[in-house]
């Protein structure tokens, strides 16, 4: 089986990510077959949390080739268990000791998943010159030895150029030290040529990167807001199988998750589940003050349209017709949530 990791900045400045990771991810597929995606959980790295909602979505569309394993250190897990992730979304729990989060910028826990892998799907824009450069580097030293390693790059050519035209925030010595780095000059010669030490130099050049990041920001949160304007995040909700105690806190658990940490704010539950407990749990969110949602019964859709209209789904697909779980699995944007996987991964501790 190959194992997928993923490398990239902590922030995105890619409206199109989900499809660029998406495309990634079934190259990878298609060319190793059965695959083991290992999708690190960081409360502060935007790119990891897109990476596992792309891993999931790949996920629907190859139900026997892809595996998704939660990466996560053993003191978050012991203090906030998954993160309020549902069992029934992931595969298999890695839990690290806190050895690989000591090193800043959690270089440690990226090395570690970079030697477990034979594929690398790099988003990282090194010009930005954040921590996780040093992992690209080690991963590309493993390809000039020829080490079963394989690098699938998506970063975008308009974004680098972006990023090289943002210089102008900097003030003359970040830029002068910014352009010579990309230019191949060494930290030691720019410091020699400057008359100051090689750490003053990285100093200078990490204070001129924030302006930079803050820069290619606002063009992030610029196009994003176009592209959002008047979208709404919705989940389809049908064939849940039956109501009982376990299958209602599961599915109560998922809802929670998908309004708190993915943005749903619209539900559709199928005709034949609206008068079921799954109903009574949507209404209860509906009227919650912390966590407001949409939802509407889907009287006249069937389940094929209300995919179609999906970012997510929730269903049981040992109570879903063949025809259903054929759609569901040609749906590339939707994400499948099956709530037959109830009980939780017990985590393996490294």
């Amino acid at each position: 089986m190959a194992v997928c990791s993923f490398l990239g900045n902590p922030e995105i400045y890619d409206v199109e990510i989900d499809s660029m990771l998406q495309n990634a991810i079934d190259r990878v597929v298609n060319e190793a077959g059965k695959t083991e995606f290992l999708c690190y959980r960081s409360i502060t790295n935007a790119f990891f949390k897109q990476c596992f909602s792309s891993v999931l979505r790949a996920k629907a569309r190859h139900p026997e080739d892809v595996t998704i394993t939660l990466v996560l250190s053993e003191k978050d897990y012991n203090e906030k268990g998954t993160d309020g992730i549902p069992a029934c979304m992931v595969d298999k729990i890695i839990c690290l000791e806190e050895k690989y989060f000591e090193i800043a910028g959690g270089k440690q826990i990226l090395l570690w998943m970079l030697r477990q892998s034979t594929h690398l799907i790099n988003g990282l824009y090194k010009n930005l010159y954040d921590p996780e450069n040093y992992v690209l580097k080690v991963a590309q030293n493993r390809v000039r030895k020829k080490a079963n390693l394989h690098i699938v790059d998506i970063t975008d050519a308009d974004t680098v150029q972006a990023i090289l035209t943002c210089n102008t925030t900097m003030n003359e010595r970040e830029r002068y030290i910014f352009e010579s780095l990309n230019n191949g000059v060494c930290v030691e010669d720019i410091a020699a040529t400057l008359g100051i030490g090689k750490n003053r130099v990285k100093q200078i050049l990490s204070h001129g990167c924030k302006s930079l990041r803050q820069c290619m920001r606002k063009r992030y949160c610029k196009m994003y807001d176009e592209r959002q304007e008047q979208r709404k995040s919705v989940c389809s909700v049908f064939s849940l199988g039956e109501v009982t105690y376990e299958s209602l806190k599961t599915f109560e658990y998922i809802v929670n998750f998908l309004i708190s940490k993915c943005g749903v704010t619209h539900f559709e539950i199928s005709a034949g589940d609206q008068n079921s407990g799954f109903m009574y749990v949507l209404k209860r969110y509906r009227k919650s003050e912390q966590l407001l949602c949409d939802m509407e019964a889907a009287l006249d859709r069937t389940s094929t349209d209300m995919i179609d209209c999906s970012d997510f789904c929730i269903c049981n697909l040992s109570s879903t017709p063949s025809v259903k779980k054929e759609h569901i699995f040609q749906a590339r944007h939707t994400v499948l949530v099956d709530m037959r996987q109830v009980r939780a991964q017990m985590p393996q501790v490294i």
